[in-house]
């Protein structure tokens, strides 16, 4: 999908610190002391009355500096930005925290991690290996990538040392309205959120966009990482001198820390029980035919897009409810049996229900020349002929669509539609689909198909009087 390929190589995301669109571009440092802990301390003293109540907020002291990672990290961008899957530049890039500032022990935990991933199978070998077989390790570590017993042991070591807790489960939120009922209220405003999920503790992330006014659409990246969970979420910045930086405070009466830079724009709030990053995907040099923007962007339109935003809503941050972290077991059991099924045929489940929904489409409307170009070529085709001499089976071979249609109505008879087909159909877009031996089974196994170089194609068909197309 060109869209979702642009959103990932041209724009740097928030992501896990082993993101897995581009492994081979992160490389983690060494643990950051940064300020001392009476500074932080100091800065969260300072308070600011919201509503009826007074919350204590962070007042900025500090910078994007105390977010950078000790060491940059290899990253690419395409030469031509329209050109995804063409040449490619490295560069080194500048890598931050969103778990917090400094000496916390979220962000030490972050720094260590990516110091021993640094050094851990450099060249690939074992991930290699592994593939895309599950390792044993989905189930305590799921949200981190975790392959082998020596990095769950280095993680579980840096989780004790720092007294963090892992996260366990993920709620996969279906709409703005889900998310702003789990945080507690409204802190979208008129924003919209998608692609949103909420672990246990309520560290939270979704993609975004407003129609922001006098400037116009604005696609961000929302990030709240909630403290005492170890999160390895990082953002690559590209340069940290691009970067204006002032201090704002919000009319939700909450303190941010405003970075604008040619290329993107960062809104960061240092909450008392949670740190909140909104990575902004345009900056002062944008192009005015930018797809994820109005074009540049101006300091007014930096603190215009966080007043859009009802901060003081996120803490304290509330965790996902008991009733809801069911709905978390069930949809993390959906998309474990999503995966093996992509483990064992190489198609996703939309994929293979598209297909054989377009397939069945055309078996019924008796559209022959689709159905025959659903195949993959060459196919046997065996049947029963009765004749004066007797009834006998009959090898023949079509090398095409066209070959085929002869043979159609000893295929696709009444019975195999009805008794295979339509008895594992749920409706036009769905039916019963199993996956086994790289191949995907449908029709109550009469009839498979599975990816080739040609598109998924239909690799057989049995139907119940004994005839057949198969590879040959």
């Amino acid at each position: 999908m060109a869209f979702k390929e642009r959103y990932q190589e041209i724009f740097s995301q928030i992501r896990p610190a082993a993101a897995w669109e581009d492994p081979e571009a992160l490389y983690p440092g060494k643990p950051h002391t940064g300020i001392t802990k009476k500074l932080v301390c100091a800065a969260a003293a300072a308070a600011v009355l919201t509503g009826a109540c007074l919350t204590a907020y962070a007042v900025n002291l500090f910078g994007l500096r105390e977010l950078l990672l000790p060491q940059q990290q290899e990253a690419q961008v395409p030469v031509a930005p329209e050109n995804i899957g063409g040449e490619k530049q490295t560069y080194q890039a500048d890598m931050i925290s969103l778990t917090g500032y400094g000496d916390t022990p979220e962000s030490r935990a972050l720094a260590e991690w990516q110091a021993f991933l640094n050094t851990y199978d450099q060249d690939g070998a074992i991930i290699s290996r592994i593939g895309n077989a599950p390792t044993g390790f989905e189930e305590d570590y799921g949200p981190y990538l975790v392959y082998t017993q020596e990095m769950a042991d280095k993680l579980d070591e840096i989780t004790v040392k720092y007294d963090l807790t892992l996260h366990t489960t993920m709620l996969i939120l279906g709409s703005g309205e889900d998310l702003t009922e789990q945080v507690g209220g409204d802190f979208l405003g008129e924003n919209r959120a998608y692609s949103a999920y909420m672990y246990e503790d309520g560290t939270l992330k979704f993609d975004g966009e407003i129609d922001l006014e006098a400037y116009g659409h604005l696609d961000y990246q929302f990030q709240r990482c909630v403290r005492g969970s170890f999160s390895d979420m990082i953002l690559n910045i590209i340069n940290v001198n691009d970067y204006t930086e002032w201090s704002y405070v919000t009319e939700s009466g909450v303190p941010v820390t405003l970075a604008l830079a040619p290329h993107k724009a960062l809104v960061i709030a240092d909450l008392p029980d949670s740190f909140v990053t909104i990575n902004v995907l345009a900056g002062t040099e944008t192009p005015t035919d930018d797809i994820f923007s109005h074009g540049p962007l101006s300091a007014q339109d930096l603190e215009r897009f966080a007043d859009s935003f009802n901060l003081s809503v996120l803490t304290p941050a509330l965790p996902v409810s008991p009733r809801q972290l069911d709905v978390a077991e069930q949809q993390k059991a959906a998309l474990e049996e999503a995966s093996r099924f992509y483990q064992a045929s190489g198609l996703e489940q939309w994929q293979a229900q598209e297909f054989f929904a377009a397939f069945a489409n055309a078996v019924e409307a008796d559209d022959r020349q689709a159905v025959a170009e659903m195949l993959h070529y060459p196919v046997e085709v065996t049947f029963w002929n009765t004749t004066a001499a007797g009834t006998y089976l009959v090898y023949d071979t079509a090398e095409s669509p066209e070959a085929f249609l002869p043979f159609y109505d000893r295929i696709f008879t009444e019975d195999l539609w009805w008794n295979c087909i339509m008895s594992n159909r749920y409706d036009k877009e769905r039916a019963h689909l199993t996956a086994e031996n790289g191949m995907v089974v449908s029709a109550g196994g009469a009839i498979r198909f599975a990816a080739t170089q040609d598109g998924i194609k239909v690799l057989s068909i049995q139907n119940n009087a004994e005839c057949s197309v198969r590879q040959p």
